[in-house]
């Protein structure tokens, strides 16, 4: 009977693994889409923004997410707590109109882009580019 019980928590354990495998390949496949920054706040703490396409996912230190659509030379960040976050590009600098009424200017170059915050602190930004699949 112990023979029996511990074959058959064998084969669940086993169907587990084979559902988290499958997972983790659908996943990394979805990856190949998209491409992610991370931005390093002053405070230490890092936010992850996932893009795709026109759309990108700001994932906030605190759990919360930010949604940011882009259209054309002007973005709209939804803030998670509702209020709006308007973003002007042009070439290498993107001032950003927060919802007080302050700027922040985003300095690009490459893969790096400087946030220089209205209190003067700065964020430093990475952009990693997923490879695309040929």
């Amino acid at each position: 009977m112990l023979d029996k019980f511990i074959i058959k928590k064998n084969k669940i354990s086993h169907m587990k693994s084979i559902k988290v495998l499958i997972l983790l390949l659908l996943s990394s496949a979805v990856g190949f889409s998209q491409s992610s920054s991370i931005k390093v706040n002053p405070d230490g703490t890092h936010t992850v923004i996932h893009h795709n396409g026109s759309n990108s996912v700001q994932v906030n230190p605190d759990g919360t997410h930010t949604v940011i659509h882009r259209n054309g030379s002007n973005s709209v960040q939804v803030n998670p707590d509702g209020t709006h976050t308007v973003i002007h590009h042009n070439g290498s600098n993107s001032v950003q109109v927060n919802p007080d009424g302050t700027h922040t200017v985003i300095h690009h170059n490459g893969s790096n882009s400087v946030q220089v915050n209205p209190d003067g602190t700065h964020t430093i930004i990475h952009h990693h580019e997923t490879p695309k699949k040929e």
